[in-house]
């Protein structure tokens, strides 16, 4: 994957399937998920396959989000 910023949505799934938000952009060894408010970064090793229909990770969502909520509380 390269560039900072996508132009077009691309969602991001766990490897349940699960929607976890979209790809907003990549920060350094990070990519981080719309609306970026709520600051949802996860790591780039978790990514499983990019595709059109999205970017599907290697882990379950509820474990991508639980992954993103103790980044944010280590803040």
């Amino acid at each position: 994957m390269s560039g900072d910023e996508f132009r077009d949505p691309l969602p991001v799934l766990g490897s349940d399937g699960a929607q976890i938000g979209m790809l907003e952009r990549l920060e350094g060894d990070r990519i981080r998920l719309r609306p970026a408010r709520h600051g949802i970064t996860l790591p780039v090793s978790a990514i499983a396959s990019v595709s059109t229909a999205g970017l599907r990770l290697n882990i379950p969502a509820e474990r991508a989000r639980a992954l993103a909520a103790g980044v944010r509380d280590r803040r």
